[in-house]
């Protein structure tokens, strides 16, 4: 009988060994993945909350350090980009819709806000262009006359000048594209590339004229849209369009001119305001889809804007719609959000 016992315990004992040595194998992998996120994250971000996505071990969400933007982690995957056959409205440049595979990313959870920028302005006492050249941007006129003027930058008079200065938290404006990269360049990111964006306005699903589906209404609580409050406060606009073309016809949102960031429903990443409240640039040089080689100047290159804004009519809310934009040029209803790739995994990155 003491014999059996001493043979049970012996085999509990191998048992249990063989168990910790299998723990101590998941705990390796488990550090191993924490390694990768940690080095990933050092100096510039911190994880909010538990929760990770399932295929890359990654946060959901992080916050970032230097100007406390949260960012949420967008899965990525392949899709059609460019217009779909249903949609009569589309451009060219939107055309040949082609397939494109992206990689997970991180995205700002909204844009930029002017009290971030102001962060980033005192932390390096960096100077817009616009500021440098002394002409400032372009921002709408004073009511009832919408004709714009010039002589605005980040700091200046908002809201058709009825407000002294930009509110810290709406989106920053009057910044251009070479000012937006230096700004993501200090926050350890990057400008959302072109796809990412339109993949984030799809919502990952195929075939979507809006992002919120193929019908041209869209719910007030979705996006800032130039709606019936623009019309209001700006009647001049009549005189140079009378038929409204320029406008969501009956679309109601509160905010004649930009909102307050967050102040509409998030979307399917829950991301705010990613279709309206101002457009925003991109990483990208502006090429057509069939021509891609197209030689450019790197410097003087028009860039990317995407996302539709507080002046725009259903046409640039689109899930295909894009426009170029000159890297120099400011206006008051620009503005950028910042993004962030994930490292390859490691047996992606031995392959190259």
């Amino acid at each position: 009988m003491g014999g059996i016992v001493k043979c049970v315990a012996v085999v509990v004992l191998l048992l249990a060994v063989v168990a910790m040595a299998g723990c101590g194998d998941d705990a390796n992998q488990e550090e191993g993945l924490a390694a990768n996120v940690l080095a990933f994250l050092d100096g510039w971000a911190t994880p909010i909350g538990e929760d990770r996505h399932a295929a890359t071990g990654f946060p959901l969400r992080i916050l970032r350090s230097r100007d406390e933007a949260e960012m949420v982690l967008v899965p990525g995957g392949r899709f059609q980009m460019g217009a779909v056959p249903q949609d009569k409205t589309a451009l060219d440049d939107e055309k040949p819709r082609h397939a494109v595979v992206v990689a997970p990313f991180y995205m700002d959870l909204n844009e930029v806000t002017r009290g971030q920028f102001a962060m980033f302005v005192e932390a390096t006492e960096y100077v817009t262009e616009v500021e440098k050249i002394g002409k400032g941007g372009y921002a709408i006129g004073r009511p009832p006359e919408p004709m714009g003027e010039f002589g605005h930058n980040w700091r200046s008079s908002l809201h058709g000048g009825e407000l002294p200065y930009a509110p810290d938290d709406h989106p920053v404006t009057q910044v251009n594209w070479r000012d937006a990269t230096a700004y993501a360049r200090w926050a350890g990111v990057v400008l959302p590339c072109e796809d990412q964006f339109e993949f984030v306005l799809r919502r990952g699903k195929e075939g979507l004229i809006y992002p919120w589906g193929n019908e041209l209404a869209v719910d007030p609580a979705r996006a800032n849209l130039a709606g019936e409050e623009l019309i209001r406060r700006y009647p001049g606009f009549k005189k140079y369009d009378p038929e409204g073309s320029q406008f969501v016809r009956g679309h109601e949102d509160p905010f004649p001119w930009t909102a307050p960031v967050r102040s509409f429903a998030p979307d399917y990443f829950g991301l705010y305001d990613i279709s309206g409240n101002v457009s925003e640039w991109c990483k990208d040089a502006f090429l057509y889809y069939d021509d891609p080689d197209e030689v450019v100047d790197p410097e003087e290159v028009s860039r990317v804007m995407r996302g539709g804004s507080w002046r725009s009519h259903h046409g640039r809310v689109r899930c295909s719609w894009r426009t170029s934009a000159d890297p120099q040029y400011a206006r008051d209803y620009w503005g950028f959000r910042c993004a962030k790739p994930l490292p390859e995994p490691e047996d992606e990155a031995d392959k190259r």
